[in-house]
């Protein structure tokens, strides 16, 4: 393993009981970059990883998660009881660090920051939960406060129980600058020190890599709209031939229905336009 910038006072999380080898693959992103304090990946009883031996992080069965609010449930309720350090690194089984030179220790001087969210077409608060930096204090904060049932976990931190997370208890949320430095998810991708979304992946994987996974990848995730975003990502940057390559995984699992058809026109129109160039 090559030679790692130390995060002492980050732990490294990953909650997943579905995806536990995707999710894998992402911890194994961020292991290989930095030496945090702990890893810990709450993972589905009596899951092992295959491949890769990685003796820094925890395995730590739970049962399985019911849906989002059970993942919900755990993020706000569970996971403060698990880490020690001052921060959390939280990642989820689409998003994983891909920048490490952008890391800054000014990070940990915030309590949430994660990728900032669109609204209408600019930016809006901040931010997203599936590459997120979160303190100690934020999390015990959590753990005393009635959670909005319906709502996904990083809306509830950073919109609905925000106002009272500032003004009770002193959390600071990161601004839009440091945000967009720390990682990316929807707009103009930008390189930041993480990101989260698969459509992602055209920017941050290169082709070795992104085959590799796809290789591996469950039926489910294929066929799922993000795979779909992954497509079109890939065409916009004249990746052509991984966007056909996904498009057939796709249909040999789903069928060719129309919305493939329209893919399938789209890579052409991309393919021709590259020609011209």
């Amino acid at each position: 393993m090559p030679s790692r910038q130390s995060l002492p006072s980050v732990t490294l999380c990953c909650v997943d009981t579905r995806h536990a080898d995707q999710a894998w693959y992402a911890l194994e992103r961020c292991v290989t970059r930095f030496a945090f304090k702990g890893s810990v990946f709450f993972c589905p009883e009596g899951w092992q990883p295959s491949g890769t031996d990685l003796p820094d992080i925890t395995l730590h069965p739970v049962p399985p998660l019911q849906g989002i609010k059970g993942y919900n449930r755990f993020m706000l309720s569970d996971l403060a009881s698990h880490v020690t350090t001052s921060h959390a690194l939280v990642v989820q089984w689409d998003g994983f660090v891909c920048c490490p030179e952008y890391w800054d220790a000014s990070f940990l001087d915030w309590d949430y920051i994660g990728a900032p969210w669109y609204h209408g077409g600019s930016h809006g608060s901040v931010g997203n939960g599936g590459f997120s930096l979160r303190s100690k204090k934020l999390l015990s904060a959590l753990e005393t406060l009635n959670h909005p049932a319906n709502e996904p976990e990083d809306m509830a931190i950073c919109v609905t129980l925000r106002p009272m997370l500032e003004a009770k208890f002193g959390i600071r949320f990161a601004p839009l600058e440091v945000a967009q430095r720390f990682a990316c998810e929807y707009g103009p991708y930008r390189p930041s020190f993480g990101f989260h979304g698969m459509h992602n992946f055209a920017h941050v994987m290169n082709h070795h890599a992104l085959q590799m996974w796809l290789d591996k990848c469950p039926a489910d995730i294929l066929l799922s709209k993000p795979s779909r975003k992954l497509a079109k990502a890939l065409m916009r940057n004249g990746r052509v031939d991984e966007a056909r390559d996904l498009l057939r995984r796709r249909i040999k699992l789903g069928g060719l229905d129309m919305d493939h058809l329209r893919l399938l026109f789209r890579s052409l129109a991309y393919g021709l336009r590259n020609m011209k160039r």
